[in-house]
């Protein structure tokens, strides 16, 4: 996941090219730059490989998987009637 969301990262960049000097030791692709990242998460330097970024949907639905557990059907039913409940008001 990693690495998928770093090359989302570097393609949202104004010079992907920055993310190979800075996995070579080079300071943060962000520095003096006037844009902020696209995705917040750990990097790592030893994980960087250029490749294909993935679509913006793929990569959300990639990390809601992968951090956020399966909803019960009790909760599904508590977020349901929360909101439900909000829109009657």
């Amino acid at each position: 996941m990693t690495v998928e969301a770093m090359r989302y990262d570097a393609a949202c960049h104004p010079d992907p090219a920055a993310f190979d000097t800075w996995a070579a030791g080079g300071v943060c692709p962000y520095n003096g730059v006037k844009v902020q990242r696209a995705c917040k998460f750990t990097e790592r330097r030893d994980l960087w490989s250029p490749g294909p970024c993935p679509r913006p949907y793929d990569l959300m639905a990639a990390i809601l998987a992968e951090k956020c557990p399966e909803w019960s059907a009790e909760k599904i039913a508590e977020f349901r009637a929360r909101f439900s409940a909000k829109e009657t008001t």
